[in-house]
């Protein structure tokens, strides 16, 4: 797991808080990767998970999950805990879901939390926790987070016509082109990047959940983008179960050479977890 590789560096034994709230000039950037329901078969189509994350990475090739639901294993991503101990044991309420993460107070203890205690600019994007933010707001933000892009759960998994909750104000995304969540989600992580690099000296960790390729397997608007919708493979699936109004805009900046941070590529993961509904 991504998380034994960076939740030690939250820790100092012996030193006074204040100090342990300033981040060490060594401590690497983070970028956590979730995908949503990929599977073996789905990965061997997409030969950049490999070139890109396991040989310049690490690949586990032998692991175990306690619970292989989708809201489960998200639960024990953000704290730690194995499923028969935060309880979160199914997608939707009362057994699982958002609502039964959040009515637990299990937000209080997750690991942006942590990271952010260790100097760590935290920011989530994307799928969260299955039917967020049920009861609560349309704006609320979970603790531990400096910047949040959390998908609107009632179409969580639909790439058009959706909302996402960003820093507090819900935008609402249409059917256009440039709405296709994927491509949007990758222009925020993207303009993030670009952002705090400039701009901020502390060391960041990204948590980045795209809905894909969960179904609907809808590919980007064919009417809009022919060319690029041509050029998209057919994946063959196992028989299993298996408006921007108001939009807040921030420009992206280049950093200088002096204050760019590396990524470190030890610390990118790719995690599965199926999310039958």
């Amino acid at each position: 797991m991504v998380s034994l590789l960076f939740i030690t560096s939250c820790s100092a034994s012996g030193t006074p808080q204040k100090e342990a709230a300033e981040a060490p000039t060594d401590q690497p950037n983070i970028l956590f990767v979730l995908t949503d329901d990929l599977d073996y078969a789905s990965a061997s189509k997409t030969p950049q998970i490999r070139s890109q994350l396991i040989e310049k990475g690490a690949s586990f090739e032998e692991a175990f999950v306690s619970l292989a639901l989708c809201c489960p294993s998200r639960a024990t991503i953000l704290t730690g805990l194995y499923a028969h101990n935060h309880d979160v044991t199914q997608n939707e309420p009362p057994a699982g879901g958002f609502q039964k993460f959040y009515s637990e107070g299990l937000e209080e203890n997750i690991i942006a939390i942590r990271l952010q205690e260790g100097g760590y600019h935290t920011a989530f994007f994307g799928k969260y926790l299955t039917g967020y933010p049920g009861d609560e707001a349309s704006t609320y933000i979970p603790p531990g987070w400096d910047e949040w892009y959390g998908k609107h759960g009632h179409r969580e998994h639909q790439p058009y016509r959706y909302e996402i909750n960003e820093n507090g104000q819900v935008v609402s995304y249409d059917n256009n082109t440039e709405d296709y969540y994927s491509d949007v989600l990758s222009r925020q992580a993207t303009d993030f990047v670009g952002r705090t690099a400039a701009e901020d000296s502390r060391p960041f960790f990204m948590f980045v959940a795209p809905t894909a390729p969960h179904g609907p397997a809808t590919p980007p608007n064919a009417t809009k983008a022919p060319s690029l919708a041509r050029k998209l493979p057919v994946l063959r699936r196992s028989t299993r179960r298996t408006s921007r109004t108001n939009r807040p805009t921030s420009a992206a900046s280049t950093a200088s050479p002096k204050r760019r941070r590396q990524l470190s590529t030890i610390t990118i993961g790719s995690v599965w977890s199926r999310c039958w509904r």
